[in-house]
This record gives structure tokens, sequence and C-alpha cells, in this order.
């Protein structure tokens, strides 16, 4: 079970950084669209980065705090959940932000059904991939056996060696 946890654990962090970069990429993405909607007087197609910014730290907050706490992983747990809640949701705002337009050159620009869910919504593997290792961990400490030695020896042998 060890293994298992170990391998989750490589996993969301592998996750996490690409969940990372492509929020970071998607926050000046939309930063430079709101400078050109500013420019052209469209004040109501300006979107805001607040929540997904909050969302990127708070999602690398708890990662670090899940590998810090070893005593409370939950905690680094329910904050990652908590951003990958809010990721989600923005996921929906950012698609009707930027509908789907096919372009003269045959490209289609815009977020679509699946540029959203692996785009957007792939921040939520995070939570999943921390809670397998939680769990796997969990697992592997119960069926760890007590060893014999436990208290105080008062044998009278040496303490130290």
């Amino acid at each position: 079970m060890r293994g298992a946890a170990g391998i989750f654990r490589i996993l969301f962090w592998i996750v996490l950084v690409l969940v990372v970069a492509i929020q970071i990429v998607t926050m000046v993405s939309i930063q430079m669209n709101n400078a050109n909607a500013v420019e052209a007087g469209q004040h109501d197609k300006v979107l805001s980065i607040v929540p997904l910014a909050a969302a990127t730290v708070l999602m690398v907050a708890g990662a670090v705090l899940f590998e810090a706490v070893s005593k409370r992983r939950y905690i680094g747990l329910i904050l990652c959940a908590v951003a990958g809640v809010v990721f989600f949701l923005y996921a929906f705002s950012i698609r009707d932000a930027f509908p789907v337009r096919v372009g003269s050159w045959g490209q289609d620009a815009g977020v679509s059904t699946a540029r959203m869910i692996w785009r957007h919504m792939s921040p939520v593997l995070v939570p999943v991939l921390m809670l397998g290792a939680w769990l796997s961990e969990r697992s592997a400490a119960k069926r760890q056996p007590i060893s014999d030695k436990t208290g105080f020896d008062l044998s009278g042998g040496p303490l130290f060696r």
C-alpha cells in the first residue's frame, strides 16, 4: 500500500505542476483579452482573474500542507478540494466568456467543451489523487503490526548503545 501511496503522490505532483502552468497561461491570456476589451470600450466583456489566481494559490498551498503536516493531511486535502470546486465553477464562466468560433482559416477559437474539461477542470484530479495517496497511506499504517517494544524498557540493560 505504501507503493500505491507513493505513486499517487508522484502523480498528484505531476498533475499539479501541469495545472499551475495551464492556469498561469490562462490568466495571462485572460488579461490580454481584458486589455483588448477595455481598449474597445467593451467593459462588459472583462473577466476577472481573481478567482482563478486565488484557486491556484489555494491548490498549491493545500499540496504543500498535505506534504508538510503528516498528522493532519486532511487539511491540505480539504483546501485542494475547495480549490477544485472553484476551478470547476470558473471553467463554466470561461466557456461562456469565450464561445467557440470557426475562423476563415479553418481553425476554431474559443473554449469548447473538450478544452474546458482538460484545461480548466483537470485541477479536480489533484484532490482525487491526494485522496488516493492519503487513503493508501492510512491503510498501510493500519496494516503495520504494532511492535512488542512499547512503553519503557525496565529490564536493567543499557538504554543507549
